[in-house]
């Protein structure tokens, strides 16, 4: 009995392992090879407006879970968009898939640079990788013409300390390595932080509050060790309900409830039990511009015109400890029904200055 479980074992280090090598290549491949088959297509009326900036940024959830619906046609149509938009930094998240992750970079690499770290060698060396599925999810481009007094780019990843139980296999989020990616650029004499991150997703009951609010404080203890006057921006899916004000009015929809009914003139309510933990820390930059889209990120099945608002669980963040930035401009990259022709979450871009 022993000696069977032994070889099952065996057996199961040995399989993985070759699926490490064999998808790293494949993504490597990709790279060298790159050979777009999508044309530029912006598919959004929102664009630019002139406004000042030094850094333009895009991050999307792009919904690739497993069982998730035309996933490699969803990867072109974002591809798309990309190239149409040309932000020069790119963070996506959710790309579970490593056929869809090499879609991308076999759509993007003419253009962008896959940033170094995304991909450890480690990133399939687990249950997930017999599934051809990747441990973080999270990927992320430069732009090879942008920034052009930039120095160098260094990157890395950070897992989560706290995560939900991988005995709740059915979740998912406890068999992957949710954490946070850091990529460091410096743009002639300015350090600048980006942060692309997925939080523990809400299930039903479980909403998992305790352990959003350690992965906050974990990316805020990160920033702490920033230097003073460094730029430090966040992005991703935070699975965190936003509480903001339009009109004098607070705004919240948290999953599955109905819109917080508050009056003019009183106190903003919390949407979110630990949606403080991230005022505490970040401005919330997406906040000037989220009154003008009531439709949220996050579609949670429900397309935007069925007269139901979304939560906006998707944000650009900067930490309050590091040099002060401007988001001079914002577009939602809006989807007409949950996963046409992109996501279940919209993108959002934003266009910084400092």
């Amino acid at each position: 009995m022993i000696r069977t479980i032994t070889l099952c074992l065996l057996f199961l280090v040995i399989s993985v392992g070759c699926i490490s090598v064999s998808k790293d290549k494949e993504l490597r491949e990709a790279e060298i090879n790159a050979n777009s088959s999508v044309a530029p297509e912006c598919l959004s009326s929102c664009t630019w407006n002139g406004a000042p900036h030094r850094l333009h940024l895009l991050s999307w959830n792009v919904h690739a879970i497993p069982g998730a619906p035309r996933q490699l046609e969803r990867a072109r149509a974002i591809s798309a968009s990309v190239l149409c938009r040309q932000p020069d930094v790119v963070l996506l998240q959710e790309v579970w898939p490593v056929d869809m992750a090499i879609e991308f970079v076999r759509q993007l690499s003419a253009t962008y640079q896959r940033v170094p770290a995304t991909d450890p060698a480690d990133q399939y060396k687990s249950v997930l990788g017999l599934y051809s599925l990747r441990r973080t999810g999270l990927i992320a481009f430069v732009r090879k013409d942008s920034l052009p007094n930039a120095a160098g780019i260094r990157s890395g990843y950070w897992k989560f300390e706290e995560s939900a139980s991988p005995l709740l296999f059915w979740q998912g989020d406890g068999f992957s390595d949710k954490g946070f990616q850091w990529i460091t650029i410096l743009d002639a004499d300015q350090e600048i932080v980006v942060l692309n991150t997925h939080l523990q997703a809400q299930y039903d009951n479980f909403k998992y509050d305790d352990v959003r609010r350690a992965q906050l404080k974990q990316l805020a203890r990160y920033t702490a060790t920033q230097p003073e006057q460094s730029i430090v921006i966040a992005a991703g899916d935070f699975n965190t309900e936003a509480t903001y004000v339009c009109d004098g009015k607070p705004q919240c929809q948290p999953f599955g409830h109905a819109p917080a009914g508050a009056g003019s003139g009183e106190s903003v309510g919390r949407c979110d039990s630990i949606f403080d933990e991230i005022s505490n820390s970040w401005e919330l930059l997406t906040e000037p511009y989220m009154c003008a889209y009531p439709n949220g990120t996050y579609l949670e099945g429900k397309p935007p015109q069925s007269g139901k608002a979304n939560p906006w669980v998707d944000f650009f963040l900067a930490s309050k400890s590091g040099k002060q930035v401007e988001a001079t401009h914002f577009c939602l990259l809006e989807n007409s029904a949950p996963d046409i022709p992109f996501s279940d979450h919209n993108g959002l871009e934003v266009w910084l200055d400092y």
